[in-house]
């Protein structure tokens, strides 16, 4: 046998036990990854909102808190009044405490005005409470998250994972409140419309959160600072800057009353 030979033979036996070993491979069982099932899903990011009556807080907890893993917390904070504006030059706390146990963490400036990131890793599962201070060169809030929950792990914050709350909503970013508006929501309220003292309150809103939409007033309702329904309205009589919901709103939700003209219809 010639060296040319030999050489095609032991390329040819190569080959062979390749093959064998790649087709035990492909029907062997992938090994686990950790503790989770191949095709778990993750638990869905989370928000809550906080006002105060100079603040709004609209945070975003990716993912939602569970014990000794990090939680990237998004805070967005405005600046209430005719525009809501974002804040920039503050320093934010977040301190969460379960069961007597805190975690907290500092931010001397934002990732873009308004707009600040921290990282909380909780270090017992149960009820807590978190709390955001802002201090800066207008002065100090607070704004409370109570009943925060602390899941045992990411099983326990799959089954107790709520409605996706965005479901639906048109959507509307804080970024794009603060950079494309002049932008202000809040609480529906009852009021008196009347000159006579003696008049009875009724459901009102200011003339700016209703639009007219093929012939028919809407107004935008917060679902939360980033989601909305686009509702139809019935109105009723009117001040001069009021005008009366007869049927559509209830008292306490918040609407869009400044810029609601820009916002995107779906």
């Amino acid at each position: 046998m010639t060296f040319s030979s030999k050489t095609i033979v032991s390329t040819v036996i190569v080959l062979v036990v390749l093959a064998v070993q790649f087709g035990a491979a492909q029907q062997a069982p992938a090994p686990p990854r950790g503790n989770q099932p191949p095709n778990a899903t993750d638990p869905r990011a989370t928000n809550g909102t906080v006002y105060t009556n100079k603040t709004e807080l609209f945070a975003t907890f990716r993912p939602p808190f569970i014990a000794g893993q990090a939680t990237r917390i998004g805070a967005h904070l405005s600046k209430l009044g005719e525009r809501f504006l974002p804040y920039a030059d503050v320093t934010v706390t977040a301190t969460l405490t379960v069961a007597g146990v805190s975690v907290k963490q500092s931010v001397i400036k934002p990732d873009r005005p308004g707009v600040f990131r921290l990282d909380l890793t909780p270090g017992k599962a149960g009820t807590g409470r978190l709390v955001f201070d802002i201090a800066g060169p207008d002065g100090t809030d607070r704004l409370v998250f109570d009943n925060v929950l602390v899941y045992t792990d990411r099983a326990d914050a799959l089954a107790h994972q709520g409605p996706n709350l965005d479901a639906g909503a048109i959507r509307y970013s804080k970024e794009q409140s603060w950079d494309e508006n002049e932008y202000a929501s809040a609480p529906v309220e009852s009021r008196v419309l009347d000159s006579n003292p003696a008049a009875s309150r009724v459901l009102a809103v200011p003339r700016t959160a209703v639009l007219q939409i093929e012939g028919a007033p809407y107004v935008y309702v917060q679902r939360h600072p980033e989601a909305f329904d686009l509702k139809e309205v019935k109105t009723g009589k009117s001040s001069g800057t009021y005008v009366e919901i007869s049927s559509g709103l209830r008292e306490g939700e918040r609407i869009v009353i400044k810029g609601a003209d820009r916002m995107p219809r779906k």
